[in-house]
């Protein structure tokens, strides 16, 4: 059995705090508690559980090329596209009530 002494007079944070510790402390004094305490060992962020990958260096090729678009600030060329779900053209004109800086 494993006993959990708590301290009043504190927050409820700092006694939920303490309480690992004082579990982990009466693991390794009673090791017949042990097989109820396992989740403590088994945990997310145990080095048991993490294998150990070896870093691979990442490489990234990209090519800059200059932009043969429209200048900064200036119209947008005219332009159609068909939308292939419904068959809709859509034009430049289409989308002047909605002004944008790309």
């Amino acid at each position: 059995m494993v006993v959990i002494p708590t301290v009043t007079g504190l927050s409820t944070g700092a006694r939920l705090l303490s309480v690992p510790r004082t579990i982990a402390t009466a693991a390794r004094a009673s090791p017949s508690s042990l097989p109820s305490l396992c989740y403590l060992k088994k945990s997310y962020y145990s080095p048991q559980r993490r294998s150990v990958l070896p870093a691979r260096k990442l490489v990234i090729r990209a090519a800059r090329t200059e932009s043969k678009g429209v200048s900064l600030g200036f119209r947008a060329p005219n332009f159609e596209l068909t939308e292939p779900l419904t068959g809709k053209v859509w034009n430049l004109d289409d989308f002047e009530a909605y002004p944008a800086l790309l």
